[in-house]
């Protein structure tokens, strides 16, 4: 099935005066080369490039998404030794989630996946 590749951004004012964008283009319900940019630093800076790759694919369609994606967020940048400073991963599962409400899409019940 194809899917017609759209386009997205979103803005979000972080609690505490950070400025978070994310622009995606979004294809069925998957993200599709998702930025970052902002107010915010990374560490290393160079790894700002892995963090959007690991966003890449992500389906907008899954329960709980937001949820999933803080804690998988949060296990990469562990593992991965990545800094942010003036955001967080639920701040970028934040915006990514308004990215899905401003596409119009529903989240599927672990029922409707089976």
């Amino acid at each position: 099935m194809d899917y017609i590749v759209r386009k997205f951004d979103a803005s979000y004012k972080i609690p505490g005066g950070k400025f978070l964008r994310v622009r995606t283009n979004l294809s069925g319900t998957y993200l599709c080369n998702p930025q970052l940019s902002g107010d915010f630093f990374l560490m290393p800076p160079e790894r700002l490039a892995d963090v959007e790759k690991f966003l890449h694919g992500w389906d907008l369609s899954v329960t709980a998404s937001a949820v999933q994606l803080t804690n998988r967020l949060e296990k990469f940048l562990q593992r991965e030794q990545i800094l942010f400073s003036g955001i967080d991963a639920s701040a970028i599962s934040h915006a990514i989630e308004l990215i899905r409400e401003n596409a119009g899409i529903t989240q599927k019940s672990a029922r409707d996946i089976q």
